[in-house]
């Protein structure tokens, strides 16, 4: 493109030289009209030359974003941004286990339901015996149906304390559990729930109710009036009385034998676990043992 135009300047040229020839005196005008043309032309030829380099510049630079553009646009992102937290929380989660209505909140709080509890249980039965007015064997006859009352409801009643010592244990478990305190500690505080319960409640009730009450309810019936069959009508008669008190009172005396003992073994074997898992420190496993418990608590209470 350029070279046709440069040689269409020449021609030009040419053209312009033989005219001045031929006109003489003219030469000057025609020279300043040539001279005029090469500038015009060759200004043309540059404002060409400058439009046709500016499309070119124009069209590289587009081309170049368009590339820059399409790789942008083509390049995988690299990670999705992780939001932040909107609020922080106002308060700790809580335990698991949910808590029961309990006065129960410490150690001296356990002791102090437990001491109470028992006091009066076993000294509501001591004073229904106590009412008992049984001097001879007419008088047991007399009285038999509250005396079978009474050892009825001295099975009765240990069920019922020692259910309450299975809800007693679970409640001061969950303060144990739910507290701040560290594994460690946690787990020294339930060698008071052995303390309290294991040993001291369960020990009390036998001291009480099967070596205390029961003992004094067989030295006043079955080695007391009934010892001899003095004021009975016939041997037979005596004999029958005799061996029955003796089956009611061992009756009696085996339902609360067992239902301490058992209390005893399960408060034991639940404090042991407990220990075991806090040693560990496996809280998730604490309370899973905690779970089992409260089913054996409902369990055991759901009868009485």
């Amino acid at each position: 493109m350029k070279k046709r135009k440069y040689i269409a300047i020449i021609l030009a040229g040419m053209m312009l030289l033989s005219a001045t020839a031929v006109l003489g005196g003219c030469g000057k005008e025609t020279e300043t009209v040539a001279q005029t043309s090469s500038i015009i032309l060759y200004d043309d030829t540059s404002e060409e030359e400058t439009e046709e380099e500016t499309e070119e510049e124009t069209e590289e630079d587009t081309e170049e974003e368009t590339e820059e553009e399409t790789e942008k646009k083509t390049e995988a992102p690299t990670e999705k941004p992780t939001p932040k937290p909107t609020e922080k929380p106002t308060s700790k989660p809580t335990n698991k286990t949910s808590t029961s209505n309990t006065s129960i909140l410490s150690a001296e709080d356990l002791e102090s339901v437990l001491d109470e509890d028992i006091q009066k249980t076993t000294d509501t039965l001591k004073e229904r015996f106590s009412q008992i007015s049984v001097n001879s064997y007419t008088d047991y006859i007399n009285n038999y149906s509250t005396i079978e009352k009474l050892y009825e409801d001295i099975a009765t009643e240990t069920q019922k304390l020692c259910g309450r010592l299975y809800q007693y244990t679970y409640e001061y478990a969950i303060v144990i559990m739910s507290s701040e305190k560290s594994s460690k500690k946690k787990y020294s505080d339930f060698e008071e729930i052995e303390d309290y319960i294991y040993e001291d409640a369960c020990d009390e009730i036998n001291d009480e109710i099967y070596e205390g009450l029961l003992d004094d309810m067989q030295d006043a019936f079955y080695e007391g009036v009934l010892d001899k069959d003095d004021d009975s009508s016939s041997f037979d008669d005596w004999w029958e009385t005799k061996s029955n008190e003796y089956d009611i009172w061992y009756d009696t005396r085996s339902s609360v034998y067992d239902s301490y003992y058992d209390t005893k073994s399960d408060i034991y074997d639940f404090c042991y676990d407990m220990r075991s898992c806090l040693y560990d420190d496996k809280t998730d496993r604490a309370e899973k043992k905690m779970e089992k418990f409260k089913e054996k608590v409902e369990k055991v209470n759901s009868g009485l």
